[in-house]
């Protein structure tokens, strides 16, 4: 009993460690061929413009993805309805020619911070992310999540 308190304990001091809470958090998958018309889109809201932000992506892609990075037109809507667009060269892989984030059986997960420290205006944005590549049709790509993350 008193080990299970202890192990609670050190839990609980742990996770008070963190030094970020994820505000939001959306995972969308990809279709077998993405193409330039098939956006993945994300909406959130910030509502304390006074704390700093890190935004990041999870892109997760088959083991045999036959590119090193993933080129994307990164369409941002801000509360005040401006567009911004940004082409992005996802790296997902190292100087080494092996994939940056885990993998497992056939599938591989890279974490890549977008913005890290910024602050967001209080209101409503939209993020949609196109493909963007020399190819129409992107395969290999599952799974795109965007993580918002608002610091401590």
């Amino acid at each position: 009993m008193r080990n299970a308190l202890l192990c609670l304990l050190c839990g609980l001091a742990l996770m008070s460690c963190r030094k970020y809470n994820v505000i939001y958090q959306k995972e969308n998958a990809i279709p077998n061929d993405w193409s330039y018309d098939l956006p993945s889109a994300f909406e959130f809201s910030a509502t304390d413009s006074t704390k700093l932000y890190d935004v990041l992506l999870k892109v997760e892609h088959l083991n045999n993805f036959e590119y090193q990075n993933i080129y994307v037109k990164i369409a941002t809507t801000f509360p005040t309805m401006n567009i911004v667009e940004d082409v992005v060269s996802l790296n997902i892989s190292n100087d080494h020619g092996g994939w940056q984030g885990k993998c497992e059986n056939n599938l591989c997960e890279t974490v890549l911070v977008l913005q890290e420290k910024t602050k967001l205006q209080q209101g409503k944005y939209t993020i949609k992310i196109f493909q963007h590549s020399r190819n129409e049709r992107l395969k290999g790509v599952n799974k795109l999540t965007l993580e918002i993350r608002q610091l401590k």
